[in-house]
């Protein structure tokens, strides 16, 4: 697959190394036989130097800058790892993409409850590329890839900074497939079935169990082991699969291969720019500054410097979460030596909006009556993260354009922030420019924003996807608040 195929911001957000790819109902992974940090990536040499050559403009050197500061930011949360040098991050922009089977996804077992056999992949001869094959014992059903293992960190190793982030802790296993499927087997050739002589024969190891579900409601709880060669053919009941015992960071659960058992954590950095002559941004920016007031608490925005605006947008992959978004181990592709991290330099469009000094006065005092046990800076970028969720949540809906056509990013300055929305195609896709020259269309927007952030539905505690959650967070959802939001009063009520 190469990223003439698919959008480079698909690549960055859906084909990372590592992550799983999901192509016709076949489970694949990022990987190849190349070495280093991004395995399954081909880099695209020429545009690869050419982004390296503006990033070392001032411009440039500026953007760097703060991606390593939010890269180290975000590292230091997840795992309190420190990594050098991450102004001389070596970006890779991606050419080709490698998607594979490896050891965790080449398991499979029959579909059909009856034979449920299991198998690798790599022991049919020429399976088809696009589909699973029909299983090779009963030669009717096809088969399905079987549960893997995953790592979910335990709430109460946060603390335990050295750990979290291993890379060794990030291992997906397969359930294994040469196991005795019995569970009256013991040591010493010995058999504890209650109709049996005592005896266990062994010549049946090489052969390989078999799995079924018994309930198609719960795939992954009801799947059981079963023994179908005992040589003395005896009946061996089904038994739950094993999974690794906990550590004393992770614990461990079992699930189909997805998609969405990755995540990539990313990082955006962005520098605004502005053209000698440049009259579709003007004329926006007419509009928008008799709209604004209508929609945005000016005693909170700096209405003067929010606006529409060319920007120079520099995105990075700096990893991936796997197992879960939310309780999932994360990893990372650097490692100080070339800190390589997938990425992108982008020319694009969007709208900037700037919070000043008031901002930060008034959050102060909301962190003094309802969160008084979080630091000022982490309840500012709670803040002006969730801001950028919500300036990003409904454009979809109203442009009718893919999420994946726009991102976010956001400055904590020592007086207030900026958040910034845009366009995630070079030169813009057209998205912000016509929703922002629509006058309607805008205050609309904003308005339904502003209602969702009661969250009618569900009220959630902090926030969920009624609310503020958006698909390709690079944060995966975390560090969001929709309660700071409405205590700031940052929006004109409807």
């Amino acid at each position: 697959m190469t990223t003439t195929t698919k959008p480079l911001r698909y690549v960055l957000s859906r084909l990372y190394p590592g992550a799983f790819a999901s192509y016709r109902g076949v489970v694949f992974r990022v990987i190849g036989p190349e070495g280093g940090s991004l395995p399954g990536i081909s880099s695209d040499t020429k545009q690869t130097l050419d982004a390296l050559r503006r990033l070392a403009t001032d411009d440039g050197k500026r953007l760097i800058a703060k991606a390593a500061t939010k890269l180290q930011k975000a590292i230091s949360f997840d795992s309190g790892r420190l990594i050098a040098n991450l102004e001389e991050m070596n970006l890779v922009i991606p050419k080709k993409v490698d998607l594979r089977f490896d050891d965790s996804l080449d398991i499979v077992y029959c579909t059909d409850p009856a034979c449920g056999t299991m198998d690798r992949l790599k022991y049919f001869k020429n399976p088809p590329k696009d589909r699973l094959p029909l299983c090779r014992v009963c030669r009717k059903a096809a088969v399905q890839q079987a549960p893997v293992v995953t790592p979910q960190r335990r709430i109460s190793a946060t603390a335990s900074y050295g750990l979290i982030g291993d890379p060794s802790q990030t291992v997906i296993r397969n359930i294994g497939e040469r196991q005795i499927f019995c569970p009256y087997s013991r040591v010493g050739d010995r058999c504890n079935h209650p109709q049996g002589d005592g005896k266990c024969v062994h010549d049946f190891m090489l052969k390989l169990g078999s799995l079924r579900m018994d309930d198609p409601q719960r795939p992954v709880d009801s799947l059981k082991r079963y023994n179908p060669h005992c040589p003395k053919g005896l009946e061996v009941p089904g038994f739950p699969l094993d999974r690794p015992p906990r550590t004393g960071t992770n614990w461990y659960r079992l699930d189909f291969p997805r998609e969405s058992m990755t995540a990539p954590l990313q990082v955006s950095s962005v520098e605004e720019y502005s053209k000698a002559s440049d009259s579709e941004v003007e004329l926006i920016n007419a509009g928008l500054k008799e709209t604004m007031p209508l929609v945005f608490n000016s005693n909170l925005i700096t209405l003067s410097e929010s606006k529409f605006s060319r920007l120079n947008v520099l995105e990075a992959t700096y990893g991936y979460r796997v197992g879960n978004r939310f309780s999932g181990v994360s990893s990372y592709y650097l490692d100080g030596n070339d800190n390589s991290v997938l990425g992108r330099l982008t020319d694009t469009q969007g709208f900037v909006l700037s919070l000043g000094k008031p901002f930060d006065t008034r959050l102060e005092e909301i962190r003094q009556s309802s969160f008084k046990s979080e630091q000022f800076e982490n309840l500012k970028e709670i803040a002006l993260h969730s801001i950028k969720h919500a300036l990003l949540v409904l454009v979809p809906m109203m442009t009718g354009l893919d999420p994946d056509r726009f991102y976010g990013s956001y400055d904590l300055l020592p007086d207030g922030g900026k958040v910034f929305v845009y366009d995630t195609d070079e030169g813009g896709n057209g998205g912000f420019a016509t929703l922002m020259r629509d006058t309607r269309s805008f205050v609309s927007m904003v308005k339904e924003m502003r209602r969702r952030l009661d969250c009618p539905t569900r009220e959630c505690l902090n926030a969920c996807k009624q609310c503020l959650f958006i698909k390709n967070c690079g944060n995966v959802n975390r560090k969001l608040n929709r309660s700071v939001l409405l205590q700031l009063d940052l929006f004109v009520p409807s």
